[in-house]
């Protein structure tokens, strides 16, 4: 499929922001042709393919070869989605259900939440999925399922090449790539559920601590921020829960500043708390970047 028609199938997309479609697609086609490793892969297209459908989450999934079903190897999002525990589950299940169709899936969850579903083919063996959670705005969801399709089965293109080609490196079979991506994701996720134990529990330990002027009490919260950015986390607000970044401001009535959190609501920046120590700190999931035009 060559550039032109890839950009055209996804001109039909429902977005509330300014993307440039073209640049987004050369950008996948240049990480799909590109070397890198599997385990850089599916992060670099995710990124882009969330900007290029209005996705606020989306994950690879992979069967290993002796499991009865499939594991997401790589997922993002999808803690930060305003949906139910079962409405999570239930999207779980859409994808366990429906990878090994022979066409993409579009269905709907929640308005404006659509759930898609690109089966990952080698030949005509099904070994996993790619899934995204878009928004359709307003619209009707049963509305905008051909554009989603279209661009789904485009994407696909794309996809389905790059990721055969990485698992077919040397002597490696598609069997025993995914069976090693499956070992990967759960040696990921026990490293990623320690680090996050471990910063929640040094965080716990600071609670109701001020380091005695403004300038310090800044310094100690970016280097919290550094520490959370180099692995893709933020705190919890406890006022609304969101995911926020840790301040010390200025406050006229606080010599050494108050700790608050800044985060977007609603599309607006929103600053909350105001306390003189630090609160209890807890750690979430980075949420994806959504908002001003891409280019």
């Amino acid at each position: 499929m060559n550039e032109a028609t890839l950009v055209e199938a996804f001109r039909g997309i429902p977005r509330r922001d300014s993307v440039r479609v073209g640049v987004q697609v050369g950008k996948l086609r240049k990480v799909c042709l590109g070397d890198q490793a599997l385990e850089a892969f599916f992060p670099e297209s995710l990124d882009i393919l969330l900007r290029l459908f209005n996705a606020s989450a989306g994950a690879f999934w992979f069967r290993p070869f002796n499991a009865a079903t499939l594991f997401p190897v790589s997922r993002v999002g999808f803690e930060q989605l305003a949906l139910s525990n079962s409405c999570l589950s239930d999207c779980e299940q859409m994808v366990r259900g429906a990878w090994q169709s022979l066409g993409p899936q579009v269905r709907p969850i929640d308005r404006p939440f659509v759930s898609l579903i690109g089966p990952i083919r080698d030949g005509s063996t099904a070994i996993g999925a790619l899934q995204l959670v878009a928004e359709c705005g307003d619209e009707d969801p049963q509305q905008p399922n051909v554009a989603y399709a279209k661009a789904l089965s485009a994407a696909l293109s794309l996809i389905q090449p790059a990721i055969r080609r990485r698992m077919q490196v040397g002597e490696t079979s598609i069997r025993e790539a995914t069976d090693r991506l499956a070992q990967l994701a759960d040696q990921l996720t026990g490293l990623q559920r320690s680090m996050r134990h471990a910063i929640d529990q040094t965080l716990g330990q600071l609670r109701g601590a001020s380091f005695g002027s403004l300038t310090a009490n800044q310094r100690f919260t970016r280097v919290i921020q550094d520490l959370l950015e180099t692995h893709g986390l933020r705190v919890v607000c406890p006022e609304c829960g969101a995911a926020a970044i840790l301040r010390c401001s200025k406050n006229p009535r606080a010599r050494d500043g108050v700790f608050v959190f800044d985060h977007s609501l609603a599309g607006r920046r929103t600053f909350h708390g105001g306390y003189t120590t630090l609160p209890v700190l807890q750690v979430v999931s980075k949420p994806p970047r959504r908002g001003k035009a891409i280019r």
